[in-house]
């Protein structure tokens, strides 16, 4: 699966409401003159997790089991002048491994 290079977002005003999720965008730039957040909306940015089927449980701090860590996350630039509300933003890589439950 090839991933998209680039995602550039330019607006005036980028309202948000709930959860947005993006995925598998290698570099993220957004330029807006203000951001406008519904109460308890976030955005979450994050590499794709392959749904990869694996022979051993998963260890922590270990390396997948072809050898390799998992895809970086993504790059974000954000531009703006103003937010109203509370902007909550979360990113992430992806799992080298599927995700289990740690003992």
């Amino acid at each position: 699966m090839h991933l998209v290079q680039r995602l550039d977002v330019q607006t005036d005003t980028l309202y948000i409401e709930g959860r947005v999720d993006i995925y598998g965008i290698n570099h993220i730039k957004i330029y807006a003159r203000e951001i406008t957040v519904k109460y308890d909306s976030n955005v979450f940015f994050s590499a794709p997790n392959w749904n990869q089927q694996f022979k051993s449980r998963v260890v922590a701090g270990k390396n997948g089991e072809d050898g390799k860590n998992g895809i970086n996350g993504p790059r974000v630039e954000m531009f703006f002048d103003v937010i109203k509300g509370l902007f909550e933003v979360s990113a992430n890589g992806g799992d080298g491994h599927k995700r289990s439950r740690w003992r």
